[in-house]
């Protein structure tokens, strides 16, 4: 199975931009299955133009705020993703890879860059593993940031994209 990530750092005014060619490239030379993309900067793209563009299946979209944010997960058909959990800074799902038979559970955060709320976003992130993925919180840790307590005051580095994939066999 194969895993794309990418913080685009805007998507260069359309679907159609360079940026967003080289993203279809991507998506097609690597076969990924489910591909997350932060930081769009954009609010109008719907999930029929996504799904178009990039030949997918199915798309969830969070606007961007302003000229900060905006998320994708897209995703192909072999692996149905259930968003357990979504705002401005992440989503949080289980999918289900039904060639391989295996649940896993992408955590795809793009951060709070304003640092307003990133010990919320850290707690809501430790929560879904816990809950969903059974595994215990400082195994969870050691793959976010080695350095950091995630129930303290220091944090991941906002602008740092995570997209861990806490798997278990089902």
């Amino acid at each position: 199975m194969s895993l794309l990530s990418w913080n685009c750092q805007g998507i260069g005014g359309s679907l159609d931009s360079p940026k967003m060619r080289h993203l279809a490239r991507l998506i097609s030379s690597t076969n990924a299955q489910v591909i997350f993309i932060s930081e769009t900067r954009n609010t109008r793209i719907t999930k029929t133009e996504l799904v178009n563009k990039f030949n997918l299946d199915n798309a969830y979209i969070i606007s961007a705020e302003g000229l900060s944010g905006g998320l994708w997960l897209l995703s192909r058909d072999q692996v149905d993703v259930n968003v357990v959990e979504s705002c401005n800074f992440y989503f949080l799902a289980i999918c289900y890879h039904k060639h391989v038979r295996k649940k896993f559970g992408p955590v795809c955060v793009y951060g709070d860059p304003h640092h307003r709320c990133t010990v919320w976003l850290w707690k809501q992130i430790c929560h879904f593993v816990m809950v969903n993925q059974k595994l215990p919180s400082p195994s969870f840790h050691a793959v976010v940031d080695k350095g950091s307590s995630l129930t303290g005051h220091q944090s991941p580095n906002s602008h740092t994209l995570q997209f861990m994939i806490l798997g278990r066999s089902s």
